[in-house]
């Protein structure tokens, strides 16, 4: 759009007639006629003038889309992602600590039993709010197939400067649960293995990664988030046809299936609930691997 058209627009949307802007610019009704008509250029002083009435950047204004930028989130789009950001991520966090929290109760003597129902409590939790969070979304993307561009061109850059902090936060706290394990085991252990110093150093570990992986994932959704062209794509009805037809969806329910059974049985049978959770950790990488070949499939 022009200087002009932007003009325009952000007067009409706030209910401004050219004699009121002109008189808040202290110019005559024909010099806004004329900017509008993209017949003559402001100054700058009124440029920023024009900027201040309006809550608009000089970019937006003079060489922007105003319409675009000034698009309204109808949908309420934005509320939904962040509280499915959020929803994931706990459940990621909620899993991985429940990990740390049972290998610490191992190393502190809490038996087997005990400790293992706490770790299936956390799962189970896990899932209910993976399950919660799952069915919210799919029943937003089917009221809201396609979603307006509402976001700012200054609000996705703002973000895209955020998300390698985040990203670098993320394995940085995972780094420093690293970090701490190696001194705990130097400087307390002196090297020697203590079952309770390795149920300390692991349960830190994990604690540190449940936190970094979870900050991960909020924000790998929020940076899906800013990208509206791929959601209204992918829930396009010939990808939802091509996504049905699609072999390998039904894999991710088998595969952690097959990982439940497999953890269930080896710690009822065997007992040995201190590794038998690695399963959980066995199935999300197939899932991964899964995932990857199902999409490189879509992008052929």
């Amino acid at each position: 759009m022009s200087f002009g058209q932007n003009l325009q627009f952000l007067r009409k949307r706030k209910n401004m007639t050219q004699e009121e802007l002109a008189e808040a610019l202290n110019v005559s009704r024909q010099s806004v006629s004329k900017w509008e008509s993209d017949l003559s250029f402001p100054e700058m002083d009124k440029i920023l003038q024009i900027c201040e009435i309006f809550s608009c950047t000089m970019d937006t204004l003079v060489k922007g889309n105003a319409e675009a930028d000034s698009a309204e989130d109808t949908s309420g789009y934005d509320k939904h992602m962040n509280g499915f950001s959020k929803s994931v991520s706990a459940g990621v966090f909620t899993i991985i600590s429940g990990v740390s929290i049972t290998a610490f109760l191992d190393g502190a003597g809490v038996s087997d039993g005990i400790s293992g129902m706490l770790f299936m409590t956390f799962v189970l939790v896990s899932v209910l709010i993976f399950v919660v969070s799952g069915l919210n979304h799919d029943s937003f993307v089917k009221n809201n197939p396609t979603v307006k561009h509402f976001y700012s061109q200054d609000e996705i850059n703002a973000f895209e400067r955020k998300f390698p902090v985040m990203i670098a936060v993320g394995i940085g706290i995972i780094s420093i649960g690293l970090i701490i394990t190696i001194g705990i085991d130097e400087l307390l252990t002196k090297g020697r293995e203590t079952g309770f110093a390795s149920a300390v150093e692991g349960s830190i570990f994990l604690f540190c990664v449940a936190v970094g992986a979870s900050l991960m994932t909020y924000a790998g959704i929020q940076k899906d988030k800013y990208n509206i062209e791929k959601y209204n794509r992918e829930n396009s009805p010939e990808e939802k046809k091509r996504a049905a037809q699609s072999p390998y969806q039904k894999w991710y329910g088998i595969i952690m299936l097959i990982a439940t059974i497999v953890f269930l049985v080896t710690g009822i049978i065997w007992e040995v609930w201190d590794y038998n959770w690695l399963a959980f950790a066995v199935g999300g990488l197939l899932c991964g691997i899964v995932g990857i070949i199902d999409q490189s499939n879509k992008d052929e």
